[in-house]
């Protein structure tokens, strides 16, 4: 896989790198965490810091374009960024009768 950077800003109000990117492939589209792989590595950072926030792809091409943040350090992006809430637990309680 080929990564072009396109365009790189400095956000430094929110102490991060907006980053826009051309990921050219052989094989079959890489998933989010791949290409939050190779982000990371193109722009030596930090994994954990980076987030995918699009991935577009126009049908049979090989090629994505991206558009990710890098952040300064985890407490920067803990702000802008909500963790995901997790599905209940099976044994959950069973929904109301009707």
């Amino acid at each position: 896989m080929e990564i072009k950077v396109q365009k790189r800003t400095d956000n430094l109000p929110l102490k991060r790198e907006e980053v826009e990117c051309v990921i050219n492939f052989d094989e079959g589209t890489p998933n989010k965490e791949a290409i939050k792989e190779i982000v990371a590595k193109a722009l030596t950072a930090n994994m954990n810091l980076v987030v995918i926030n699009q991935i577009l792809q126009q049908f049979g091409s090989k090629e994505v374009n991206v558009i990710a943040c890098v952040y300064k350090n985890p407490d920067a992006m803990k702000r802008m960024h909500k963790e995901k809430k997790t599905k209940k637990a099976e044994g959950a309680a069973p929904a109301a009768p009707q």
